[in-house]
């Protein structure tokens, strides 16, 4: 029995006015990502960096104050960390993915499709060397 009065005695809970700030800061933060969604910053990888940085906040908050993990062990802790380090990698890998059709690779098209134009030192058959164009002289 005294096993688990020591566990009741080591949880602890946070205040209700932890809760109430938290709330409040995950409400302006979805206020800021609607508002951020309504705004074009130039280019979508701006957009995208901006939606991503107020959602890992968000998920900060929730991690630290709900799933109490500010206040568990270092292990836990590390758990934690390496959960975000893990995304930040499939985040980076996916990125690396979804850019490769902007390679001009005739491999990654269609047989029927052409390679891009504005790359001269690419042909439309392996192994081919482009013809060299002489600007006049």
């Amino acid at each position: 029995m005294s096993h688990s009065n020591d566990h009741a005695a080591n949880h602890h809970v946070d205040s209700v006015g932890t809760y109430i700030a938290t709330f409040g800061a995950l409400t302006i933060l979805m206020i800021a990502t609607i508002a951020a969604a309504q705004v074009n910053f130039g280019h979508s990888i701006v957009n995208n960096i901006i939606a991503m940085t107020i959602a890992i906040l968000k998920a900060t908050l929730v991690i630290a104050i709900f799933m109490a993990v500010r206040r568990s062990s270092g292990l836990v802790k590390l758990y934690a960390i390496g959960g975000f380090v893990w995304f930040l990698l499939f985040f980076i890998m996916f990125c690396d993915y979804a850019t490769r059709s902007w390679e001009p690779v005739k491999g990654w098209y269609g047989e029927e499709s052409k390679v891009v134009p504005d790359y001269p030192h690419v042909t439309d058959h392996p192994g081919e060397r482009p013809e060299k164009h002489d600007s006049g002289h």
